[in-house]
């Protein structure tokens, strides 16, 4: 990030706008691989199953694992991550305008609490398409240069939504200025989710 930061080119000038074009072509890049993720296939054919006489169903997750890959090298460029702020547009890069903050200015936020928590749906499925929450992720965070506390909820989802199948995630959040009332928000939030995470494997366990 130092680096980064002290080669940063002067605006203006020749080498400036060389990296601007590069930059745009890394959002364009960004772009076309998240629209071919959320629409190809949740699942394609595997290995042939000789006792169901058809092929196993596959997580397809290449698309993802590529949108992933193209989301990182995004995420390295300061001028890609300015540009997305200015536009309002850095979900898609899938990071809040405090974690833009922290790679502009290379000062990290501090992150008081992270926790991910899973959802189990095997063996759990539903006569009509629906969206599954498959993991969620809590964190509570100072930004940097910050006196307020930011409270983060991201949900991640697979399945269908209005329209279109696929994978997409949800993201909430808070700001609180008293870090106690923002510590005992993420643990109500945080304890809500392990419950209702809880509650589905109690029915896995049940339908097994």
């Amino acid at each position: 990030m130092e680096n980064q930061n002290t080669l940063f080119p002067i605006p203006g000038t020749p080498e400036y706008f060389a990296a601007r074009k590069v930059a745009f072509a890394l959002i364009r890049e960004v772009e076309t691989a998240k629209v071919s993720a959320e629409r190809a296939p949740t699942y394609v054919a595997g290995c042939w199953d000789d006792d169901n006489e058809d092929y196993e169903p596959v997580e397809n997750t290449k698309p993802w694992d590529h949108l992933g890959e193209v989301q990182k090298m995004a995420k390295a460029n300061r001028l890609v991550i300015e540009t997305l702020k200015a536009q309002r547009r850095l979900d898609l890069l899938g990071i809040s305008r405090w974690e833009a903050e922290a790679i502009i200015h290379g000062e990290p936020a501090d992150i008081l609490y992270d926790e991910t928590v899973l959802v189990y749906w095997q063996g759990l499925t539903y006569d009509q398409p629906c969206a599954y929450a498959q993991q969620f992720d809590i964190e509570l965070a100072r930004p940097p240069g910050s006196i307020c506390y930011l409270l983060t909820k991201t949900t991640h989802f697979s399945g269908v939504r209005p329209g279109q199948p696929g994978r997409w995630k949800e993201i909430t959040s808070s700001v609180f200025t008293d870090r106690d009332e923002a510590e005992t928000r993420y643990c109500r939030i945080l304890s809500s989710v392990q419950n209702w995470a809880q509650q589905v494997r109690d029915r896995y366990k049940r339908a097994a």
